[in-house]
């Protein structure tokens, strides 16, 4: 298997385990109500990097800028898949 995501101190993230980070964000979107939601992968990523940072590691080649930016993009689809409440007027 093709090691294209090497962390470079502890080993590699296979592409199995960014699929179910991203299914997990796609249900993370679709059940929370709020709009602050999507903060959460830029502070899950900003913890991980600083605690890469602070064991004495440098960042280099890790893929947490991407897993950042595509799982805020797959949490906004997935509350676009939330159903709509529409209040209904009478």
């Amino acid at each position: 298997m093709d090691n294209w995501t090497t962390l470079g101190f502890a080993g590699s993230i296979s592409a199995m385990t960014i699929i179910l980070i991203l299914a997990v964000a796609l249900v993370a979107g679709a059940l929370i109500r709020s709009r602050w939601a999507l903060f959460l992968p830029l502070a899950i990523g900003s913890c991980v990097a600083l605690a890469i940072v602070a064991s004495g590691h440098g960042l280099g080649d890790t893929p947490l800028p991407f897993l950042v930016v595509v799982c805020t993009l797959v949490m906004i689809g997935g509350q676009g898949l939330r159903p709509r409440i529409i209040s209904t007027i009478s």
